[in-house]
């Protein structure tokens, strides 16, 4: 195969220019139907250009490239055409690709064919032929109003111009991307041909009035175009010569024709002469032509060879003088006696910021023409009780200098003083709130002063030179200089003390210093009268911001921390030699950081019980007791939580412990204390209320009491007389809701140290982590409304980062969370798997009629009651996923089937003939008795846990299942979530989604726990086109918070809002 390559391609072009056009019309997809013939050796193609041209290209014997083409170019003139470049490029292309595709691996050719699409982009940037526009406007008279107007024409071209004779022809083709001719030399074809830039914006803006004209004209049978002229406005005109800045352009004004004249936005450059004679002034227009105006109003001016377009200040300047000098009506203009004196003062400091004025020196010997220049003299004045500043302002004019605040002086010659200049430089002075006082600018509010010092100075600086006393420097703004600090442990207080040290700073001031910071102050100013600015991007001054948010201001200056705040102080402080750390501090900081290089030695009998986490664990609850702090210990579930505490316990005999746990779980309580610790005696604190008391009196000696969320609620007053050394709350969600009179009875306990058990320290919401930590360390995030403003609102609704990691921050010491794949590198694996099933046709019916009627009811109350009742929403969402499970947990005439129980029923004899025990889960009691009765009828074994379950009959069950006496566990999501031991499963199906993924963790884990030896397979049961598959994607959204608070894996949901539950429907 003969090989093209670009370097040729370029060689047997034409000209560059060819090359370039060719590769425009690649790059535009302009060759098709490209073929090759064996026969003769040669590539056919067809190029589009105005017509469709045929291309042939063929190889010579040594390779040489032959080509045709049957456009009338290629038989002009020598070389490739456009058209063969085209065809040849395509065809190199071609080769190229294939080359390359035939070597690479699919990766690198989606690599690569990225890159080829990019490559085939820079063609269209490649240098196109360039053309560009003049002007020419025609104006009967001077326009004097808005209704006045003008006549555009058009000239185009490159080396030759050409006049545009249809001028919305031409625009309507450039609008509509056709090829334009001219002539000879102007053909302009979109994609290979461009305006230069200046040309192109005429263009665009005339396009602009085209799409107007189209739009309105049909309407209000206006025409702005007649067949060679575009018709204009005056502000029209204005804004386009404004476009075509450097441009030429003819005028035609009262039929004389003014040519090849450049637009210029700027003012002409105007020349008068200022001559003195037996007491008359006169003055001189020094150019030789006259000033043509185009408006009435100056805003478009002809001078010598050029079209001004000048700013307002300098038309002002020329009004008084345009008709009699400028207009040539009179060679010369002439003051006497007062008109001179005053033109000199008056007239003459305005007109030469805008002309060039040349003063004979008979008028500079009486009188000063100098150019203005305004000097600021900056001072501190300490006469008052707070230092104010001072401004002394003076003008200066060559080396005669005045304060405008003085009275104006007068001597043997006249100062000419630009007052128009000298009165905006005095507004500036006042509008930055400065007053006046015994010939001085004064600033005496501190807000005011700083304000100026910051930011106002640099208006000050745009249009004074400005001079700055020593005073004024030594009080101007400072920084807050290095921070030293000493910080210590109080082990007779039980805080933290910190003494800083600022350079800038007197000691006596820090407290007050600290207090606007605290309170997010712009500045502090000192005594001395100098400012420290509080708004910059200081890290110093963030990092003390946020050592202030945690800690307190002491009356001698110190900065006090709650112990319980050492991670978060020491992540804030700098490791430099400037901050010093006393050894109380640094062994609190080691404890907490690393609980398992503690020194608590192990009860006896535990060395080879406990597991090296297991271990850790029970150090960090002796190190937080010590510190009289509490904590969470949110380790996964199944990693023994009940056994470090246990451990805990016996390693503080003589103490009184309570511990405070589901009713499911109290009996497993005894059962473990009595497994590994049985020295210590136990008692389970139930029965009726009096059996209750009287247990309570007769187990004053039992070291551990154990007793349940509903019965504490209900012997609140009892426990009130109780003091205990610990308390531990085992599922520590049961106390998330803060208002429940289970949490309120909880944190009425009396107790020295307290801990909190939980695998899921948060399942719903922020509110739930407040509610936990108010029990194990009361007053650690302060009321709720201050942990929700602080926090909550910020991370839950504006997922505010910086918050979430302060809040991560503030937790890590007294959080614990160890995940299973982390510490228990000997568990299988567990894999999960989602399986779809299908509706029946009655199911199906069934479902989409409720959910019709449903959509119906929310439309209408949504009319009614914007919102929508929630609990109306709710119940209706309960009952769409009954029926996805089976319309019969509901509709007891039902007797079709279930797409979900038909799959159960078709996987479950295959898993449990491979061998495998298996949990089925579900939030509805009615299904897992139908599956019950299912079951039943095909003679499968199987155990079924409801929360009327009693807790010895669960017990029971738990163990025959765990030997594998019976292979199949229905257990409703709730009941089963907490507190069972099931290591006998290898298999759980999920029958029905919960929108709160830790839930079905939870239950998932009673399986996926120690001393499970095979992987665990996992199987969710969702049902297709139904609302479980948005339960499924909204689970999915939520999870993306995951890991963002507890780092360890913990995961939460925000409760579900009225919007995210009506979406379901939709």
């Amino acid at each position: 195969m003969y090989k093209i390559t670009r370097e040729a391609i370029r060689r047997l072009a034409t000209t560059e220019t060819v090359y370039y056009r060719g590769m425009r019309y690649y790059a535009a997809h302009a060759v098709s139907d490209v073929t090759w013939n064996e026969a003769t050796k040669q590539y056919h193609a067809f190029v589009q250009g105005s017509n469709i041209y045929g291309v042939t290209i063929g190889f010579g014997e040594d390779e040489q490239i032959t080509h045709s083409c049957n456009c009338p170019a290629h038989a002009k003139y020598p070389g490739a055409c456009k058209h063969v470049v085209a065809a040849l490029l395509f065809i190199a292309d071609y080769q190229q690709r294939a080359d390359a595709l035939e070597n690479l691996g699919w990766e690198d050719q989606t690599a690569y064919k990225i890159i080829e699409y990019f490559r085939k982009r820079e063609y269209r940037k490649l240098t196109p032929q360039y053309f560009h526009l003049a002007l020419q406007v025609t104006v009967n008279e001077p326009l004097k109003s808005r209704q006045s107007k003008a006549f555009v024409g058009l000239y185009a071209g490159s080396s030759k111009m050409y006049k545009v004779s249809n001028t919305k022809k031409f625009i309507q083709d450039y609008y509509n991307h056709k090829e334009i001719r001219l002539g000879k030399e102007f053909r302009y074809i979109p994609g290979e041909c461009q305006f230069e830039p200046t040309s192109a914006a005429v263009l665009a803006y005339l396009t602009e009035i085209y799409e107007i004209q189209e739009t309105l004209g049909k309407t209000y049978y206006s025409n702005l175009f007649n067949r060679q002229e575009l018709v204009v406005s005056q502000n029209m005109l204005c804004k386009l010569l404004r476009l075509a800045e450097g441009l030429h352009c003819d005028i035609i004004l009262r039929d004389k024709k003014m040519e090849n004249m450049e637009i210029m936005c700027s003012n002409p450059k105007l020349s008068m002469e200022l001559q003195m004679e037996d007491e008359v002034l006169s003055l001189y227009d020094m150019g030789q032509e006259p000033i043509i105006s185009i408006c009435e109003d100056g805003s478009i001016l002809c001078y010598q060879g050029g079209i001004y377009l000048p700013d307002m200040e300098f038309l002002a300047n020329l009004r008084p003088f345009f008709t009699t000098l400028f207009g040539k009506k009179q060679s010369e203009l002439e003051f006497r006696g007062e008109n001179m004196g005053s033109f000199i003062e008056k007239v003459l400091p305005v007109i030469k910021k805008t002309m060039n004025i040349q003063v004979p020196e008979k008028i500079k010997d009486h009188y000063i023409v100098e150019q203005l220049q305004p000097k600021l003299y900056f001072d501190i004045d300490r006469s008052r009780q707070r230092p104010v500043l001072v401004a002394r302002m003076i003008f200066a004019y060559g080396e005669h200098e005045v304060n405008p605040l003085q009275d104006e002086h007068k001597g043997s010659y006249i100062l000419v003083r630009d007052r128009e200049e000298e009165e905006q430089l005095l507004r500036l002075m006042y509008d930055k709130h400065f007053s006046v006082r015994r010939e001085q600018f004064v600033l005496t509010k501190e807000d005011e002063i700083f304000q100026l010092m910051t930011e106002g100075i640099q208006d000050l600086c745009r249009r004074f030179e400005v001079f700055y006393s020593k005073e004024y420097k030594a009080n101007s703004i400072k920084k807050v200089g290095m921070l030293s600090a000493g910080i210590r442990l109080n082990t007779d207080i039980n805080l933290l003390e910190m003494d800083v040290d600022y350079g800038h700073i007197p000691k006596e001031e820090l407290r007050d210093f600290f207090r606007s910071i605290k309170l997010k102050k712009k500045y502090y100013r000192l005594k001395s009268g100098a400012f420290i600015n509080l708004m910059t991007e200081d890290k110093q001054i963030d990092e003390l911001r946020d050592l202030l948010s945690i800690g307190e201001v002491t009356e001698d200056n110190k900065i006090a921390f709650s112990q319980t705040a050492v991670m978060e102080v020491d992540e804030l402080l700098p490791h430099t030699q400037r901050i010093t750390r006393d050894a109380g501090y640094k062994q609190l900081l080691e404890d907490l950081k690393n609980p398992d290089k503690t020194n608590w030695e192990l009860p006896n009998g535990m060395e080879d019980i406990l597991r090296p986490y297991q271990i850790t664990g029970y150090r960090w609850l002796c190190s937080l007791a010590h510190y009289g702090m509490g904590g969470i210990l949110a380790d996964d579930m199944g990693l023994g939580k009940t056994l470090q505490t246990i451990t805990y316990v016996l390693a503080n005999p003589g103490t009184r412990t309570l511990i405070v746990c589901p009713t499911s779980l109290a009996y497993n309580w005894q059962d473990e204390f009595s497994k590994f610790a049985p020295q210590i005696a136990t008692q389970i604190i139930s029965g009726t209320p009096q059996e209750r008391a009287d247990l309570m009196q007769q187990s004053v000696d039992v070291p551990v009491w154990i007793t349940t969320y509903p019965l504490i609620r209900k012997d609140v007053d009892l426990y009130k007389a109780q003091i205990f050394d610990a308390c531990f709350i085992d599922e520590a969600q049961f106390i998330k809701n803060p208002t429940s009179l289970g949490a309120k009875a909880v944190k009425a306990v009396q107790a020295k140290h307290r801990f909190a058990l939980t695998g899921t320290p948060i399942e719903n919401t922020l509110s739930e982590l407040w509610s936990i930590f108010d029990f194990v360390m009361p007053g650690f995030f302060g009321r709720y409304r201050q942990f929700e403003e602080c926090y909550e609102k910020p991370i839950l609704r504006d997922h505010d980062s910086v918050q979430m990691q302060k809040l991560r921050r503030k937790i890590r010491p007294f959080v614990l969370r160890r995940m299973k794949k982390e510490v228990l590198t000997e568990l299988p694996d567990k894999i999960e798997t989602r399986r779809m099933a299908e509706m029946g046709a009655k199911q199906r019916k069934i479902y989409e009629s409720y959910l019709a009627r449903i959509q119906m009811e929310l439309a209408g109350d949504e009319e009614n009651t914007p919102g929508g009742n929630r609990m109306q929403v709710l119940a209706a969402l309960t009952r769409l996923r009954q029926i996805c499970c089976h319309p019969a947990t509901f509709a007891s005439n039902y007797h079709g089937g279930s797409g979900k129980l038909d799959l159960l029923m078709e996987q479950l004899p295959d898993i449990l003939e491979g061998g495998h025990s298996v949990i089925v889960f579900s939030q509805f009691t009615s299904m897992l008795s139908i599956i019950a009765h299912e079951l039943k009828q095909r003679n499968i074994p199987f155990f079924y846990l409801a929360g009327s379950t009693s807790a010895q009959e669960r017990k029971r069950e738990v163990k025959e299942f765990n030997r594998g006496e019976v292979k199949v566990f229905l257990i409703s999501l709730k009941a089963g979530g907490t507190g069972l031991n099931l290591t006998g499963a290898d298999t759980v199906i999920h029958f029905d989604p919960w929108w709160n993924p830790a839930v079905e963790d939870q239950a998932t884990d009673r399986a996926y726990r120690i001393g499970q030896k095979k992987k665990v397979q996992v199987i969710k049961y969702v049902m297709k086109d139904s609302i479980e598959e948005k339960i499924y994607e909204l689970q999915k959204r939520k999870k993306q918070l995951s890991d963002q608070l507890i780092q360890a894996g913990e995961s939460f949901v925000t409760q579900l809002t009225m919007e995210e539950i009506k979406e379901l429907f939709l």
